[in-house]
């Protein structure tokens, strides 16, 4: 009786033991997340604003979908992908007494940095996974995916997340370029494109791009769409050796009655100055017929459509919320054509233009930056030259306007070698001015 007995609880503690590790998750996956990094602020300034949570979501072949809610660790395995950090041996060898570096990132406007991060989810084959950072406002602020995995009992997968930014768009229709006569548009499409200058495409060099999303523009309906930015947005020419902006992200809208526009929306700059994960903006969009763009430039698109101007009394000196303006048009001129591109600005509280230039005289400025345009796009727009510029945003004299708020009008004008000059419409910023002490941030 006592060995049936203890064979029993034997056989209970073992049955136990066998269900209690079955329903013991392991960590199975491991995510290295490669994402955005700034060092301002650090880490924990990082997850404070951009990463409260990670969610991540695994679905594929015959599989219930899974939902994990994580928290970004605090202390994550991390290395950046310029700087992995190093050992210092005190003698021949690793042993336990050397030293280990750990990875620099916080140097430089951003960088690309990986995040280890394990979950536990079903082995299987053609497996997706999702992964969202959550910020601290609740919006999903960074996201990546990969496809096609199999996973298995220990698997490592390299997923890189970027920054997202929601944007709710108007779309006019002009109705005559040089008068800037304008209305709003009826039907068509917009959509949203991650660009990649000089990708390997079939064997040869190209730009490409990547449909990112698209809805519907109707005259009564603002378009809403999400476009995942890229922090690699120049690079250096050593021929020139200056570095060239190009724009990671597009928008391209196409009217039912063949009306087009393209809009930059503004680079991955430092966090504070342009497109923010997790945000949203407002942006106005013009389109043109065909017919009328093949006559005449048009200016597209500004991004802001608001800027907004902080003076801090105590300090004497004040800053836009953007660091640049970006200016997206379309023109049908060949590019050996053109020798002059001219974009002017003009703040209502003053008399004087502010020209910029590609080849500036007299009082023209030259452009903040040089630029490689999106250009004509084969299957998107092949037909059409589609280009943008960034220019600082016109500072204040030293006495601030009386008025807290106005407009910047700005319009391009293209000089072509024969002695030709065509002017676009005109696009409005809008701007505002807030006055408060940097000792108190809240006030004014």
């Amino acid at each position: 009786m006592k060995r049936i007995y203890f064979a029993f609880i034997l056989l209970s503690v073992l049955i136990f033991g066998i269900y209690f590790a079955c329903n013991q998750e392991k960590e199975n996956l491991k995510l290295i997340l490669a994402f955005q990094h700034q060092g301002e602020g650090g880490l924990n300034s990082f997850i404070q604003k951009y990463a409260n949570k990670l969610v991540v979501s695994v679905y594929g072949n015959n599989m219930a979908p899974v939902k994990k809610s994580i928290d970004f660790p605090s202390v994550p395995e991390w290395v950046c992908l310029s700087d992995g950090g190093y050992y210092k041996p005190d003698s021949e060898g690793f042993f336990e007494y050397d030293t280990y570096f750990p990875p620099n990132c916080n140097y430089g406007d951003r960088m690309f940095a990986k995040v280890i991060i394990p979950v536990s989810v079903p082995v299987g084959t053609d497996r997706s996974v999702v992964v969202e950072t959550i910020g601290q406002d609740g919006n999903v602020t960074f996201r990546g995916s990969v496809s096609d995995l199999t996973i298995e009992e220990d698997t490592s997968v390299n997923v890189e997340i970027n920054p997202i930014a929601r944007i709710g768009f108007n779309v006019f229709e002009i109705t005559d370029i040089k008068a800037s006569k304008y209305e709003i548009a009826n039907t068509g499409t917009l959509k949203a494109y991650y660009f990649e200058r000089g990708k390997m495409v079939e064997g040869e060099r190209k730009n490409f791009a990547t449909l990112l999303g698209e809805q519907s523009v109707t005259k009564d309906k603002k378009a809403e769409l999400e476009f995942a930015y890229s922090g690699e947005y120049y690079e250096y020419d050593f021929q020139s050796q200056k570095n060239y902006f190009f724009p990671s992200l597009f928008g391209y809208y196409k009217g039912e009655n063949g009306a087009i526009s393209f809009v930059v929306p503004g680079l991955a700059e430092s966090f504070g100055y342009g497109l923010e994960p997790g945000k949203s903006y407002e942006m106005t969009v013009y389109s043109a017929l065909r017919d009328k763009i093949r006559t005449n430039p048009v200016l597209t698109a500004v991004t802001p459509s608001q800027v907004n101007f902080t003076y801090y009394e105590d300090m004497g000196y004040g800053n836009w919320d953007w660091m640049y303006g970006y200016i997206s048009y379309i023109h049908a001129l060949p590019e050996s054509s053109v020798k002059v591109i001219r974009l002017s600005a003009k703040l209502d509280v003053y008399e004087d233009l502010i020209v910029y230039s590609t080849a500036p005289v007299e009082n023209e400025k030259p452009f903040p930056n040089e630029v490689y345009d999106i250009g004509r796009l084969k299957n998107i727009e092949d037909e059409f030259y589609m280009g943008f510029r960034n220019l600082q945003l016109p500072q204040f004299y030293s006495e601030l306007p009386s008025k807290s708020e106005g407009e910047i009008t700005l319009y391009m004008e293209f000089e072509t070698y024969d002695g030709k000059k065509y002017k676009t419409n005109e696009i409005r910023i809008r701007y505002s001015i807030t006055k408060k002490s940097s000792m108190h941030p809240d006030a004014g």
